[in-house]
């Protein structure tokens, strides 16, 4: 997965929340002529997995957000039923 794109009720862009670095193998084919290929070397890359996403660019110092929250503007855990979070009189409403 990677976050792309932007987010619906923002002007911001999609950023990642959380990676994880991968290795993956790669081929590299030579072109030989007469629209053949050979293969020339097999190599191992370091790929980034986004494994979420967020609206909001907060470098690492994301908080992992409990079930029914979502990061904010502020890069801080909020409500994300935005009914339930105009209502709420201290942490851990919703």
């Amino acid at each position: 997965m990677q976050c792309v794109g932007s987010c619906c009720d923002s002007y911001e862009r999609c950023h990642p929340h959380s990676i994880r670095k991968q290795e993956r193998p790669v081929v590299e084919m030579v072109y030989v002529g007469n629209g053949r290929f050979m293969l020339n070397q097999t190599l191992n890359i370091t790929m980034e997995e986004h494994t979420s996403c967020s609206c909001y660019d907060c470098g690492s110092d994301v908080p992992d957000c409990s079930h029914g929250f979502v990061i904010g503007s502020d890069c801080k855990c909020q409500c994300a039923n935005k009914s339930e979070r105009n209502n709420c009189q201290g942490d851990g409403c919703c």
